[in-house]
C-alpha cells in the first residue's frame, strides 16, 4: 500500500499546549482525501488491514518523535472494531514497534456501532492495554451521551456543526 500521512497539532483550548498530534491519511494508492479513502476501503471489506497499514507505516515514520515523548492519535474505521481480536492485532504491532502504549491514542468515530460487542470488546482490551481512546465529533450519529456513559474516553472531540 502506498501512503501518504500528515499529522496535524491538536491543542487543548483552555492552555493552548500541544496535546498530541493527529496522524491524517492524505493518499493512499492514488486515492486522495479521507472521505475517499474510507470509501474504497468499506467497499472493499480493508478496514482493518487498512488501519493496521497505516500504523505501522506511521510509527515507523515518528519513531525518534515517540522517543521524545510526543503522542499520535490514529482515527479507526468504524468498521476496524467490528473484526474480532483487532485491538489485539494493533496492541502487537505497537508493542513489535517498541511505541508506548500511553503515548499511541485511538479516534473512534461517530459512526462506530457502541451497541455491537465486539467493538465494546476491543475498545476494553485497547484501554486495558494503556491506550487512551477519544471520542471523535460528539453529538454526530453514533456518538452521543448513551456512548459516553458506556465507554471511559479520555478526550471528547465536540463536532463544531
Amino acid at each position: 500500500m502506498n501512503l501518504n500521512v500528515k499529522c496535524q497539532k491538536i491543542y487543548d483550548i483552555k492552555t493552548k499546549h500541544e496535546l498530541y498530534s493527529e496522524v491524517l491519511v492524505r493518499n493512499c494508492d492514488g486515492i486522495k482525501g479521507a472521505d475517499n479513502i474510507i470509501k474504497y476501503a468499506h467497499d472493499n471489506g480493508i478496514c482493518a488491514e487498512l488501519d493496521e497499514q497505516i500504523i505501522s507505516y506511521t510509527l515507523n515514520l515518528i519513531k525518534e518523535s515517540l522517543e521524545k515523548g510526543k503522542t499520535y492519535a490514529f482515527n479507526l474505521c468504524d468498521k476496524t472494531l467490528e473484526v474480532d481480536g483487532e485491538a489485539d492485532r494493533i496492541i502487537e504491532i505497537i508493542g513489535r514497534l517498541n511505541a508506548a502504549y500511553n503515548k499511541i491514542w485511538i479516534e473512534v468515530t461517530e459512526d462506530t456501532d457502541f451497541n455491537n460487542a465486539t467493538v465494546m470488546d476491543n475498545i476494553n482490551k485497547l484501554t486495558d492495554s494503556g491506550i487512551k481512546v477519544i471520542l471523535d465529533d460528539f453529538g454526530k450519529r453514533n456518538s452521543n451521551i448513551e456512548a459516553l456513559l458506556r465507554i471511559k474516553f479520555s478526550i471528547v472531540k465536540i463536532d463544531k456543526e
